[in-house]
């Protein structure tokens, strides 16, 4: 509901909010369907899914009354279009309190696999008993990477959203390096009886000391809009490069020039609408397979305006400009990518000791 609401008016401030378009009046209880959501041309909401499909293989024995092993092989898939109930994009840590659902265009391309999907997961515990008194163990772990996805700026951007767009199916840009890890611990029992025990401990954890990542950034466009474009034959390439040929009154980043969005999806009235983003971002459902056919995209897409008279081929998203041929190796290396884009937001928990005395009874 928008309290500003002026029927007829052209300013975007005073346009009717959603409950409005809907038909619901100021202070009543109004309840809206998919049927009426896609009516409006908002899209609908699909069911929220968490898909989790596998098998394993354990083993387990015990050798010679000293030696004892588990094994263990998981291979599985966890997909869907909702991790849970934190939000890993935005490190939520409210459980519940996510902005999943909270708009249709929030449910773009989110169906496919979740952050804590592992292919392959190998577990193998063993432990010695080296004296009646004296125990060795070691744990061995391996997991395969998480899938990576390609997101707007999780916090909204310069869109109306206030959370990411996912501009590929969910977790297909890639995935984080395969964890290895290596655990130890010395047990040495000074007091067992029928009754009690008592036992000093050593637990190395990590013992290799791994720093892989576990968690990575993945938006993908720096934020920021361009507005108000004019041609400029001055401008620095312009005589090589026609797409450089172009100043702007507001420049942006990775985010698309703002009369791209009023044009290709909107009335071209020069004012950009929610109606429009919402527009926008759904156009990017399934279009792409991969990040460098999105990133093509980007750099290549334009949208014919009228500039002071004269129709001009503006690019429709112009912190491409300049930008590599192909996708850089580091998104550094190009001004309209998220610096930060694949790279460590988490690490796995460095070496650590624990020592202590454990009693039972």
């Amino acid at each position: 509901m928008n309290p500003n609401y002026e029927p007829g008016s052209a300013d975007p401030t005073k346009q009717p909010g959603l409950a409005q378009k809907a038909g619901c009046a100021p202070g009543a209880v109004c309840t809206l369907t998919n049927a009426d959501l896609v009516r409006l041309g908002y899209g609908g909401f699909p069911r929220a899914t968490r898909n989790f499909k596998g098998y394993e293989l354990t083993l387990s024995r015990s050798l010679r009354k000293r030696f004892w092993f588990n094994f263990s092989y998981l291979h599985s898939k966890t997909s869907g279009n909702y991790r849970g109930r934190y939000f890993v994009e935005t490190e939520e840590r409210d459980p519940n309190l996510t902005e999943a659902f909270d708009f249709p265009a929030l449910v773009v391309n989110t169906d496919g696999l979740l952050p804590q999907d592992h292919t392959h997961q190998v577990k193998l515990y063993g432990n010695y008993r080296v004296t009646p008194s004296f125990d060795v163990g070691a744990t061995v772990r391996y997991a395969s990477g998480s899938p990576i996805s390609a997101t707007t700026d999780p916090t909204g951007g310069s869109t109306p959203f206030l959370g990411p767009i996912f501009l590929l199916k969910r977790g297909s840009a890639g995935r984080t390096p395969s964890l290895q890890n290596l655990d130890l611990s010395l047990s040495y029992d000074i007091r067992d009886t029928s009754k009690t025990k008592l036992s000093l401990f050593l637990d190395v954890f990590n013992v290799l000391n791994s720093q892989k990542a576990v968690h990575v950034d993945e938006q993908f466009l720096a934020a920021g809009v361009y507005k108000g474009a004019y041609y400029n034959p001055t401008q620095p390439g312009c005589s090589t490069d026609p797409a450089s040929c172009f100043g702007y009154l507001q420049e942006g980043r990775g985010e698309p020039y703002d009369r791209y969005v009023d044009t290709k999806f909107g009335n071209a009235d020069g004012k950009v609408t929610a109606d429009e983003w919402n527009r926008w971002a759904t156009s990017f459902n399934g279009k792409f397979g991969s990040v460098e056919e999105l990133y093509a995209f980007l750099k290549h897409e334009t949208v014919n305006v009228d500039l002071y008279g004269t129709r001009y081929d503006v690019p429709a998203y112009p912190g491409f400009i300049g930008c590599p041929d192909s996708l850089p190796g580091d998104a550094a290396g190009c001004p309209a990518l998220n610096a930060g884009f694949g790279k460590s937001k988490q690490l796995e928990p460095p070496r650590s000791i624990r020592i202590g005395v454990r009693l039972a009874f």
